[in-house]
């Protein structure tokens, strides 16, 4: 397997509201004027008189350098009920939620890093197989076969997305958090790209280090198989 790129990382966390608020309350502006300046953000919320404050607030292409890590935090989005933090991987994603609660409880009194925090992870990383899934599985071949043994059209189907997941299918959700939480293990063709590259997507609810190495360990028990 070769790894192509990773193209998004996502950490995040959930915790209650009387578990992290100061005791003296914030004002929005304060808290989101704070965040802009630490991390010199290019979009941020402005909050109008006269209109009740956002539960959602989203903040886009800024910049983290702390500890000899510098690299791009392309969105940081909170909620009533947590935070999300988007760069090119899980681990930088992980770095910018970790000082944004620093910065909360130092500047703020949030009290954000008393307690138990739980974080979900997210990773999207491009790979190339060596063959395509199909070739590694011999019974989907038989039935790519049988499919295109019945169609008309000359160019051939193959398969295209393999998904595992632990729960039922759910309606789609508008709460950032909740999409982070249920989010499958997805392996699928890359758009753009011709079946022969063999080049997929690749989501995972896991750090990308441990996403890369699950799906080189998949390749590698999938070419035991056929042996």
């Amino acid at each position: 397997m070769k790894l192509i790129g990773s193209v998004q990382g996502i950490a995040a966390y959930r915790k209650p509201q009387e578990e992290y608020l100061p005791e003296a309350g914030i004002h929005p502006n304060h808290l989101w004027e704070l965040i802009r300046t630490a991390y010199g953000f290019n979009t941020y919320p402005q909050w109008q008189p006269n209109t009740p404050p956002p539960t959602t607030t989203e903040f886009q292409v800024g910049s983290f350098s702390a500890n000899g890590h510098s690299f791009v935090i392309n969105r940081l989005i909170l909620t009533l009920d947590g935070d999300i933090a988007i760069a090119t991987s899980t681990e930088q994603a992980n770095l910018v939620l970790d000082d944004l609660m620093r910065l909360l409880d130092e500047n703020l009194g949030f009290r954000l890093r008393m307690g138990k925090v739980t974080k979900n992870f997210v990773s999207n990383v491009v790979v190339e197989f060596d063959k395509g899934l199909e070739e590694y599985l011999e019974p989907i071949s038989k039935v790519i076969s049988v499919i295109n043994g019945a169609r008309l059209r000359k160019t051939p189907f193959n398969i295209k997305r393999m998904v595992f997941g632990e729960m039922d299918i759910f309606p789609p959700a508008t709460d950032p958090l909740v999409i982070i939480e249920r989010s499958d293990f997805v392996i699928e063709r890359r758009v753009g790209h011709p079946f022969e590259e063999n080049r997929y997507f690749c989501t995972a609810p896991m750090q990308t280090g441990d996403h890369i190495r699950v799906l080189e360990q998949i390749e590698a028990i999938a070419r035991s198989d056929r042996r």
